[in-house]
């Protein structure tokens, strides 16, 4: 199954799009392609009246957001409230948020509608697009509602000028081949390690954080809805202690470190003479060199 809408640069935030449709009759709206993230949204305003069905709390899909204690979330003196529908939900993205209820509709994939179909209708965002499509590991995400065994994308490079060049993105369902976006048919999804090196030293990092756990825990998530790399402290202080004692001889920047809460800041006078390391982050078979600053 292969999306005929392809996904394309949505200049603004720096990310992709994918347009969707849903509601009868069908309303395409245009939402930014997330992996690193799992709740579909769109907005409740008068642009998109779609119809809305909100979940019960009983509801076995609500404690796909909330968990199985879904009552709980909603308070001393709430029952009725509870009873009437699924509690809303509040979102907390790298900048910004969105709120709004839990709803039930009809995504239309091309020739393969999806009936009752969970996605949230947000009332109130923050710093945020007209809509997302998580496409995450959890239920609520687009492929885990949809039971796809996999799902394959290629992003190709935009400049920031609105191009109608698309990309690719093609889902599957189990059991189901599927070929690699960019690259023709291909079976497997491969993994990984990933190394850090400082200058010429390989940074020492606790190898639990570095490989998924049963849970979905550790390991590297490729983020297509963000433009900072983040990592657990575990990581990302080794990671710092070695740039600092690279650069030991730059005088620091504390001032500057405390106002903008990123460290590793420096006074440079002359930035003519300027030497930082070089900082890799290599995997296997794939190389990618990131100039360290201040």
């Amino acid at each position: 199954m292969e999306l005929p809408t392809p996904l394309s640069m949505l200049a603004a935030m720096g990310g992709y799009t994918v347009s969707l449709s849903f509601g009868t009759p069908p309303q395409k709206i245009p939402l930014v392609f997330d992996t690193g993230s799992s709740l579909l949204w769109v907005p409740c305003t008068s642009h998109y009246p779609l119809l809305l069905v909100s979940l019960g709390a009983g509801s076995p899909r609500c404690g796909w957001i909330f968990g199985p204690n879904v009552e709980a979330r909603c308070g001393p003196g709430c029952d009725s409230a509870c009873s009437r529908g699924c509690p809303g939900y509040v979102l907390q993205y790298g900048l910004g948020a969105t709120a709004g209820i839990a709803i039930s509709e009809t995504l239309d994939l091309p020739g393969k509608p999806v009936h009752d179909f969970l996605l949230g209708c947000s009332l109130q965002s923050i710093r945020q697009p007209q809509g997302i499509a998580g496409f995450g590991r959890a239920p609520t995400s687009l492929p885990s509602q949809l039971k796809l065994g996999k799902f394959s994308y290629c992003l190709i490079p935009h400049k920031f000028d609105d191009s109608p060049k698309g990309s690719k993105l093609i889902l599957a369902g189990a059991g189901q081949k599927i070929p690699v976006a960019c690259k023709g048919p291909r079976e497997v999804v491969e993994y990984t390690p990933l190394k850090i090196i400082v200058g010429k030293k390989h940074v020492k990092l606790p190898f639990k954080y570095l490989i998924p756990g049963r849970n979905g825990n550790g390991g590297v998530i490729v983020d297509s809805g963000s433009t900072l790399t983040f990592m657990e402290r575990p990581l990302f202080e080794p990671l710092v202690k070695e740039l600092a004692a690279q650069t030991a001889h730059y005088k620091r920047a504390k001032e500057i470190e405390d106002q903008l809460g990123f460290g590793l800041c420096y006074e440079i006078k002359d930035a003519r003479n300027v030497s930082f390391p070089k900082l890799v982050f290599s995997l296997q078979g794939w190389r990618k060199d990131v100039n360290a600053r201040g």
